[in-house]
């Protein structure tokens, strides 16, 4: 059974990858408001990221833009 996310699979990581909460602990924010700003950037725009999420081995990566 394939296994459905929102996020692109990837089959290797860069070397600036981190987890979500590795990520969030970062910026001082909660790991919820890493996906919802994620999220509304994708559908809004005016609402800009510096990072993008992605899904490696079953788990979430934000891979930052730099």
């Amino acid at each position: 059974m394939a296994v459905i996310t929102k996020y692109p699979e990837v089959d290797k990581l860069p070397d600036n990858a981190m987890r979500v909460s590795a990520f969030a602990d970062l910026k001082g924010w909660a790991v919820g408001y890493v996906y919802v700003k994620y999220e509304r950037s994708l559908i809004n725009p005016k609402t800009t990221v510096d990072y993008k999420i992605v899904q490696f081995q079953g788990i979430n990566f934000i891979i930052p833009d730099s």
